[in-house]
């Protein structure tokens, strides 16, 4: 998995246990398959860019904290490629 899939990837895993995300989330080796590591800021940020309609951004201190907007779920799924519907659907909890 690329580095962004990884990341949408966690946060479809987690939607209902964790509803922000920074980038010390995907900095852990613990994660397994889902670690991503130093660039976990840089990649956030592409989601957050590439999917205004779907990623919600709010600066804490000196990191920019991200969340899905699930409940606008319906706005935002069809503008996503393929690997990223496959990883919802796939990680949908």
């Amino acid at each position: 998995m690329k580095q962004i899939e990884k990341i949408f990837a966690l946060m479809c895993f987690n939607r209902r246990k964790r509803k922000w995300w920074y980038p010390p989330h995907f900095m852990s080796e613990s994660l397994g398959q889902f670690f991503v590591g130093y660039e976990a800021s840089a990649r956030l940020s592409e989601l957050a860019s590439k999917y205004p309609s779907m990623v919600e951004s709010r600066k804490v201190d000196k990191y920019m904290w991200r969340r899905i907007k699930w409940e606008e779920r319906d706005r935002w799924i069809d503008q996503l490629p393929q690997n990223l519907k496959d990883i919802e659907a796939k990680y949908d909890a």
